[in-house]
């Protein structure tokens, strides 16, 4: 008598840890492709709008979508939702991510909203399956932390409503009121709440040591703080009235400080003496350091428009100190955990990320406190260049050690759809400023006198111009946009922002040497909107 053979049952580890493998691939890659756009910066003038939302709407975005549905399912021991819809949802994700990319890079706003449309379609979906895997929980004690996500992904919806608006540029609010609601909605909405909800358990998990009492009253606190005053805050940009956001940002201070009581007394516990544990503490300090300087900033500015200037010194501390070294921290110590194995395997996986820890962690603080002061005061070239490849150092080195850290497993993930979206992460700076440097200049000769400029699409066309030396330069500046535009040079008396179908004459007078022009509304530089006054030898 033979045995009958009996179908083979899936192995429900290796299934979810493919899984975890092949979203956190996608982050991986949106990282990998903000580095390369970051040390394309200068050579292909890669606007730092787009640097900032390869990390923040792209690796930032799905980390979160991934991890909060995961931490949801664990702490709550729920069932885990489908993990084709998860997988669908995902896909559609990241389609409205590059659709918003592309779209606001190289001008095309319809594009740009239709992914912006798509991304709060997905974003309310995955909303839905963390409030029906709350409602299906076997244990409610951490219910907290799904709340936190909620409240996060509601603030998400407001900084997309807010993003939209600003590319539609057809709001009455000014640019700088959208802007100003629109990062702090996203940033500390949508990031930091995500983050402060998950570091509740997280943190005593990282540390290997027990969770400290009172830590979900402390979350349920905050987050009234938190949440409140984020939406007088945002309330307050947005209708320009600067002491009512001043008063919201204060309350959500008070939220993060109640917030982080339970991390500082699980840090007195025990404390860090490893990667994540280090990337987490200092990402978590540069998130309190930032609210601090975010409300001196907004009570110092006369008004809401020029504290928007003070407001873009803050982004190299709120997205690589906080959001990208939070994430490198996060997936220190989960890398190692999916990657599976056995406990040999995962052994050897710490070893690897925990290698020369130490200098990457000073490496990329460091370079963050260069350039964090480099935008409050202009510091030589050279130095800022040094704050930058210490943070890009940090971070390739980090990149190379977690994908060492999981190859074994490599042979798991999908190597068709890796590649295909490998391709298309890495080389979308290269795609997408291709138009910065595609448009050859237009060929100006002496005496010509007037050269047009028009202002369409958040961009001036033409984008360059070739002049001999010792020309005199007059620009004419049409704007063809619903929003406001202008072209200021340094040491000219900045031009008034000109309504749509206005023009305005700017007289740069004799011109010697290359310059550049830009844009004066706050975060449309950022977005690649400058000009390029290039000299050539006199004929």
């Amino acid at each position: 008598m033979t045995d009958t053979p009996q179908p083979a049952v899936p192995d429900r580890r290796n299934t979810r840890r493919a899984w975890h493998l092949r979203t956190n691939a996608v982050v991986l890659l949106y990282v990998a492709a903000a580095l390369a756009a970051l040390l394309l910066y200068d050579a292909l003038r890669v606007p730092r709008w787009l640097i900032v939302h390869l990390l923040m709407l792209g690796a930032i975005t799905n980390a979160i979508v991934t991890w909060s549905e995961h931490f949801a399912v664990a702490l709550l021991r729920a069932p885990a939702p489908s993990r084709r819809w998860s997988a669908v949802r995902l896909a559609a994700l990241n389609i409205a991510v590059v659709a918003i990319l592309i779209g606001v890079t190289v001008a095309v706003p319809a594009l740009a909203v239709a992914g912006a449309v798509l991304l709060a379609a997905i974003v309310t979906a995955h909303g839905i399956s963390l409030a029906v895997i709350a409602r299906r929980a076997l244990m409610g004690r951490f219910a907290g932390t799904v709340r936190f996500y909620l409240a996060a992904g509601v603030s998400l919806l407001v900084g997309i409503t807010f993003g939209t608006l600003m590319v539609r540029g057809d709001f009455a609010a000014s640019h700088a009121q959208l802007h100003a609601a629109h990062v702090h909605a996203n940033v500390f909405g949508w990031v930091a709440l995500s983050v402060l909800g998950t570091l509740f358990t997280l943190w005593p998990t990282v540390l290997r040591t027990r969770m400290v009492e009172g830590v979900m009253g402390a979350a349920r606190q905050s987050l009234w703080l938190l949440g409140s005053g984020l939406a007088v805050s945002v309330a307050g940009f947005a209708a320009d009235l600067r002491w009512l956001a001043a008063a919201g940002l204060a309350a959500y201070a008070g939220g993060v400080l109640l917030a982080l009581k339970p991390f500082a007394q699980t840090w007195r516990q025990k404390a860090p003496r490893d990667a994540a544990s280090a990337f987490l503490a200092a990402g978590t300090t540069w998130l309190a350091a930032a609210v601090i300087a975010d409300i001196a900033l907004l009570v110092r500015g006369p008004d809401i428009a020029s504290y928007v200037d003070g407001l873009d010194a803050l982004v190299p501390a709120l997205v690589v100190g906080f959001a990208l070294q939070t994430l490198v921290g996060a997936l220190s110590y989960l890398a190692p955990v999916i990657s599976g194995g056995g406990p040999a395997a995962m052994r050897a996986s710490i070893a690897r990320l925990e290698r020369r820890y130490k200098p990457r962690v000073v490496a990329l603080n460091l370079g963050v406190v260069i350039v964090a002061v480099d935008g409050l005061n202009d510091l030589p070239k050279p130095v800022t260049t040094i704050g930058w490849l210490l943070v890009s150092a940090s971070i390739a080195a980090f990149l190379w050690q977690v994908v060492a850290a999981v190859l074994p497993d490599a042979n798991r993930m999908p190597t068709a759809v890796v590649v295909v979206f490998g391709i298309v992460a890495l080389g979308l700076p290269i795609v997408l400023t291709a138009q910065h440097r595609g448009e050859r200049p237009v060929a100006v000769r002496a005496g010509q006198g007037q050269v047009p400029v028009s202002a369409r699409n958040l961009a001036f066309s033409p984008r360059a111009i070739e002049v001999p030396t010792g020309t005199r330069v007059r620009l004419v500046m049409t704007n063809f946009d619903a929003v406001r535009h202008n072209l200021a040079f340094a040491g000219v008396p900045t031009p008034p922002l000109l309504a749509q179908g206005e023009h305005a004459t700017v007289d740069l007078g004799v011109v010697t040497h290359n310059i550049t022009g830009w844009c004066s509304v706050p975060g449309h530089r950022a977005a690649g909107m400058t000009f390029d006054i290039r000299v050539t030898a006199a004929p």
